[in-house]
């Protein structure tokens, strides 16, 4: 893939959304981590970050959420 093909780019961390993107056809161009407390010795603290990108034409978006007003229940009806 060329990468002057591509007309946008996003970046991300949650692999729930990122796969939601991926369905519409982003295509995935680079995964890299970030580590953000190395202070205590054995500790992981890394996060995965995800860039994708739009080839052709207008970008796709996945529909956004509902969100909550502040009246009601915000997790949905029981029914």
């Amino acid at each position: 893939m060329d990468l002057y093909a591509v007309s946008k780019l996003e970046e991300m961390t949650d692999i729930k959304k990122v796969n939601q993107y991926l369905e519409l056809g982003w295509k995935l161009l680079h995964i890299y981590s970030t580590a953000y407390d190395t202070q205590f010795p054995g500790a992981n603290f890394q996060t995965a970050h995800y860039v994708i990108g739009w080839l052709d034409g207008e970008p796709q978006y996945p529909p956004k959420k509902k969100e909550w007003d502040g009246t009601g229940n915000p997790f949905g009806d029981w029914d």
